[in-house]
């Protein structure tokens, strides 16, 4: 899920990780991907892509830099 928030005064989106359940098997797998997300966009810098600005562990959350132009399927 991706949820628009204010951060320093500025529009920022807010993608959170839901697992299927709070299962440990379950919570491992969705842990990974986004330890592997979160890596990827902090490694990579580029015009075109959105920047990362912070994360939280609880829950699982990626805030990201705010695009006004909607996403690539609008």
């Amino acid at each position: 899920h991706v949820f628009s928030g204010i951060y320093k005064g500025k529009r920022v989106a807010i993608k959170v990780v839901s697992s299927r359940s709070n299962l440990k098997s379950d919570l491992e797998p969705a842990f990974a991907d986004f330890r592997r997300e979160v890596w990827m966009m902090c490694s990579v810098r580029h015009k075109y892509l959105v920047a990362p600005l912070g994360f939280s562990l609880q829950p699982l959350a990626l805030m990201l830099e705010w695009m006004d132009a909607g996403d690539l399927c609008r």
